[in-house]
């Protein structure tokens, strides 16, 4: 029997050029770098996404991202979840969040879409028993559907540099088990991305 388990990793985003380092995309430039520091192959078209495949520690990991625009994340992820028969405890979403301050992270299992429509794509799809990587854009001003749509500044991507490169060293971790390691990751993160 083998030792290794199943994950399967979803980032968010819109597909083109157009979207890309917009602040919706966040799913997107996530996957692309995790993809980059474990030295997964490159990303190639499955179940209507993107996906690549490999090994990291004792777990098989599946990067995924949906291309068939934010709203309709759903079924892409649901095609790629049944045909591995990975168990939705198993699902972790990483996503942009208006709600959340720039760089702040939440890690939750379960909830609401908090308006999110690739999160709505998605409960509605596979249910709500996945976790979800939430990722601050925060808020900015004027209309939050036009916001989320803006690129990054060139210091909002120096931030995010180093928010990526402290996930990237501390996933290994944080997958081998979510519920025992999150809030350490959480406080650890904190310390080390938030600090002024």
């Amino acid at each position: 029997m083998s030792e290794f388990r199943t994950l399967v990793l979803c980032g968010l985003g819109n597909p083109g050029l157009r979207y890309v380092k917009t602040r919706h995309n966040l799913g997107f430039m996530l996957l692309d770098y995790i993809r980059c520091t474990f030295s997964f192959p490159e990303f190639l078209p499955r179940f209507s996404g993107l996906l690549s495949s490999g090994r990291v520690s004792s777990s098989v990991l599946h990067l995924f991202k949906p291309v068939t625009f934010m709203n309709n994340s759903g079924g892409p992820l649901l095609q790629l979840v049944n045909f591995y028969k990975v168990e939705l405890e198993n699902v972790i979403v990483f996503h942009d969040d208006i709600d959340l301050d720039f760089a702040k992270v939440k890690i939750k299992k379960g909830g609401g879409s908090g308006g999110h429509n690739g999160l709505k794509s998605l409960d509605a799809n596979l249910g709500t028993d996945y976790w979800r990587f939430r990722f601050g854009v925060g808020r900015g001003m004027g209309d939050p559907a036009v916001y989320v749509l803006s690129r990054f500044t060139v210091l909002d991507l120096e931030r995010l540099n180093k928010s990526f490169r402290f996930i990237g060293a501390n996933l290994p971790l944080l997958l081998s088990n979510i519920t025992m390691h999150k809030e350490k990751f959480l406080n650890e993160y904190s310390l080390t991305v938030n600090k002024e």
